[in-house]
């Protein structure tokens, strides 16, 4: 629990640093610890045996919600374990290498043991290193996405009769399901799809390159997960960014988990939607001057509640008095279109979710204006500052807008 950050991670380095700092003091502490018994003073010194563990395990897996005896438990037992057993492997080599390996390395002989097997224990220790790695290579590699095989383990319990409901045994005992999966890429990755050629991830710490892919299988491995279970999303980063209204403050480096609120860190956005099925008059046409006015309304309500409007943290108040971000959507487009007996993904049905989109968009647009030019535009326009980013891209962010 003492690596656990108050933003809930669990921080892998300060671990890793522990356990190096551990079993460095358990091997100064084996020349100056006392022992029962002459046999096992002298073993102790010659066989040089640490053993470095954890507590407070279940506090952790609960402290995230899951169960003991869970999947996600387990995985993150896994992972902890996997992280110490490689960090003190790694430090007892650092040590090895500077003071030697322990006596019984080259030399077999033991306290209590009149005669050894063999010589030696070199061909021992490397035998163990050996099932070590062969293990690893046993992993099979990430062939599809997790959040995918998750989803087909809740196809296969649904077969043998689990209930396959929202909140059934099917989903419900597996991974993934309160959660929103998003891969971001830039246009140098699809122009790599689209030729063929290879890609390398990057970590997102130091942008140092990270693992080498096929673009093409890869996108097409996005595509299947979509397809099958909806996630992956796709967020575009390089349209992303070309669309930024601010970004003479910052880059946009991530959504909220529907991907429908897009702008710079440690902001919020009010959002509101309108029933499109509310437009539809009894001839069955689209009201359009009323779906304007009311675009006009909710935009005019949403810029009141900005400043009514309470926040989670003091940065994310601040940002949204400085940006005063809107969101206004709409719901039941899906019932509009079969109303009018198209299909969801038909070309009717599209065109009428582009137009529906585009008049909102342009009244919207275009009230938020009105509102600028009474009260002056929001203090982000001129000032590009903002509550957590320490060095603005530029002065303001007249250009970008």
């Amino acid at each position: 629990m003492k690596f656990k950050t108050a933003d809930g991670d669990f921080d892998v380095e300060r671990f890793k640093a522990a356990v190096r700092i551990f079993i460095t003091a358990q091997e100064i502490i084996v020349d100056n610890a006392s022992y029962p018994i002459r046999e096992i003073a002298e073993n102790s010194h010659i066989f040089r045996t640490l053993g470095l563990g954890y507590a407070n395990l279940g506090s952790l897996i609960m402290s995230y919600g899951y169960g003991y005896d869970s999947v996600e438990g387990r995985a993150l037992c896994g992972a902890i374990t996997a992280i110490m057993t490689g960090e003190a492997y790694e430090q007892s080599a650092r040590l090895a290498r500077a003071i030697g390996p322990f006596p019984g390395y080259h030399d077999a002989r033991a306290s209590g043991v009149p005669k050894p097997v063999a010589k030696d224990n070199v061909e021992s220790m490397l035998e163990v290193i050996e099932l070590h790695r062969d293990a690893v290579r046993e992993i099979p590699e990430a062939k599809e996405f997790a959040h995918l095989k998750e989803e087909k383990k809740a196809w296969a319990l649904i077969e043998q009769g689990y209930d396959g409901s929202y909140n059934g045994d099917a989903y419900g005992s597996v991974m993934y399901q309160n959660e929103n999966v998003s891969v971001r890429v830039s246009d140098k990755f699809m122009e790599a799809a689209l030729e063929g050629r290879e890609w390398w991830t990057r970590r997102v710490t130091d942008g140092q390159p990270c693992e080498r892919k096929d673009a093409r299988a890869l996108l097409r491995k996005i595509a299947e997960g979509t397809y099958i279970c909806g996630d992956p999303g796709m967020q575009f980063d390089s349209t992303i960014h070309k669309w930024h209204t601010c970004k003479g403050t910052d880059r946009q480096n991530s959504t909220n988990p529907c991907s429908e609120y897009l702008f710079l860190d440690n902001t919020a956005c009010n959002l509101a939607s309108l029933n499109l099925m509310k437009f539809k008059t009894a001839y069955g046409d689209f009201d359009v001057e009323r779906f304007k006015a009311a675009v006009r309304i909710f935009i005019t309500a949403q810029e009141i509640i900005v400043d009514n409007a309470s926040y989670p943290i003091r940065e994310i108040a601040e940002n949204s008095h400085i940006f005063r971000t809107l969101g206004l959507g709409y719901a039941n487009l899906g019932s509009l279109i079969m109303s009018y007996g198209y299909s969801y993904d038909s070309v009717e049905g599209r065109a009428l979710c582009g137009a529906i989109t585009a008049i909102m968009t342009g009244e919207a647009y275009e009230q938020s204006t009105r509102m600028a030019q009474a009260m002056g535009p929001f203090p982000g326009y001129h000032d590009a500052r903002a509550s957590g980013v320490p060095k603005p891209v530029a002065k303001d962010n007249v250009a970008s807008m």
